[in-house]
């Protein structure tokens, strides 16, 4: 991990004061930020906080949160995902989307591109041959609420991880192992 984290800083000429990247030992939440249009997506310790996306970490390894929206990449020019997650073995894009329950699809369909953008300028500049991957689509999930299956979403799936060879997951945690 701490090779990823180095080609990371490199590739991306990461020098932002408010450092993109996080690494912890312990559970943590995900916000995004109340003007998702300026801020990056930040880490809560409690999970009584509000909190969009949860990690568990019963194995208290490291875990690395890194801020791609309005952080490592700070430009409009480019729909993005809003934060990584990842371990030795697991890299995981997350991208959040609020909304109200009847504009679901529409955004669910945005937060698929902004991380298929995302998976291909990480594909294209880091080594991530060895990592298994995944992408969360959060789009207006509330803790502990399932999402729905759906053959359409299925459909996506097989083509997201066909093409990018990544797993496209719908929900609101991750479990690290």
């Amino acid at each position: 991990m701490k090779k990823l984290i180095e080609q990371i800083n490199t590739t991306f000429n990461q020098n932002h004061p408010n450092n993109c990247l996080e690494t912890l030992k312990t559970d943590f939440g995900i916000i995004d930020a109340s003007d998702p249009t300026a801020s990056p997506s930040s880490i809560v310790q409690n999970k009584e906080e509000e909190h969009f996306f949860w990690v568990e970490n019963p194995n208290q390894k490291a875990i690395t949160f890194l801020a791609v929206d309005h952080c490592l990449i700070d430009t409009k020019d480019f729909k993005k995902c809003d934060c990584v997650i990842f371990d030795d073995n697991c890299f995981c894009f997350i991208e959040f989307k609020a909304c109200r329950p009847k504009q679901r699809n529409e955004h669910k369909k945005k937060a698929i591109q902004q991380l298929a953008n995302t998976i291909q300028l990480f594909l294209d500049r880091l080594s991530l041959d060895n990592y298994i991957k995944e992408a969360y689509v959060v789009v207006g999930y509330i803790r502990n609420r399932i999402p729905r299956k759906s053959a359409s979403s299925f459909n996506k799936r097989i083509q997201f991880l066909e093409q990018y060879n990544v797993e496209l997951l719908e929900g609101n945690s991750k479990t690290f192992p």
